[in-house]
């Protein structure tokens, strides 16, 4: 080292990040991606659902549903053999039918 110049070994005199822009700068990305996220529900999710507006709740409750009627059907008998006839008539093949259609607008959604 050159002796002109000299070193005191004492602490930089540099101001310190006191004034908060870090809360604040998080706070606001915070906020963007909220927004973001609440446009791409509102895009995505509108809200519109199959039943026409100008039906009541009465006039919902009171269209035909072919699989309640089918259970209401069924035998009353705790015979054996009337379970069991009860059982096979009994179709469950669409039970997920409502599953695969819910997954199919989900996946066209994306």
């Amino acid at each position: 080292m050159n002796g002109d110049q000299t070193y005191d070994g004492g602490e930089h005199s540099s101001k310190e990040n006191s004034n908060g822009k870090g809360p604040l700068i998080g706070s606001i990305i915070v906020i963007l991606v909220l927004i973001a996220g609440l446009a791409y529900l509102w895009q995505n999710f509108p809200g519109q659902s199959e039943v026409p507006a100008d039906m009541s709740a009465e006039d919902i409750r009171n269209l035909p549903d072919e699989a309640a009627e089918s259970l209401e059907s069924q035998s009353s008998s705790d015979e054996i053999s009337a379970i069991e006839a009860d059982l096979n008539s009994t179709d469950l093949g669409d039970i997920d039918a409502e599953l695969d259609t819910i997954n199919t607008e989900l996946n066209s959604a994306l």
